[in-house]
């Protein structure tokens, strides 16, 4: 009885090191993965602070454009109020309806050009709506890889146990 306990305590010791030796390969690769969601999560983070500055640029030529479109709606409007204070000289009148033509000239162009910058705008919107989608997915890659990983380390818990 003696010698079959000592040849299963040895058998015993022998499976205790090649799952202590399996513990340690285990948690290497646990650290390689881990690091390397790490290294991955920086990348996104960084990628998102680029499209925030972005987005913030956009808002800023966005803000200018309105500031440009209020101010062409307040000229606008102070010609027709113009055009209503001096309707009984007609000397004015001929004036202010020449400087009309010229000011709807100059609004259309305006609202021309801030038309263009805003499909611009929208473009670079789209762009960074597909650049958020793309890291929205690389973010929900790493969150199945840290699962995984958090469920390598419960089967690594168990193993010790």
């Amino acid at each position: 009885e003696l010698e079959c306990l000592k040849k299963d305590h040895s058998s015993v010791r022998d499976s205790n090191r090649e799952l202590e030796y399996e513990n340690v390969e285990l948690q290497k690769s646990i650290k390689e993965v881990t690091d390397s969601a790490m290294k991955e999560m920086e990348k996104t983070r960084s990628k998102m602070q680029v499209m925030t500055d972005e987005c913030n640029i956009v808002d800023l030529e966005r803000s200018s454009l309105q500031a440009k479109v209020t101010s062409l709606e307040k000229l606008k409007n102070e010609l027709e109020c113009l055009k209503k204070d001096h309707s009984s000289v007609r000397d004015s009148n001929r004036e202010l309806e020449y400087e009309n033509v010229e000011l709807q000239k100059s609004i259309k162009e305006v609202t021309d050009s801030a038309m263009k910058e805003m499909e611009k705008t929208r473009s670079k919107m789209q762009v960074m709506t597909d650049e958020c989608n793309i890291v929205d997915l690389e973010r929900s890659s790493l969150q199945a890889k840290v699962t995984s990983l958090e469920k390598l380390k419960n089967e690594l818990e168990c193993l010790k146990k």
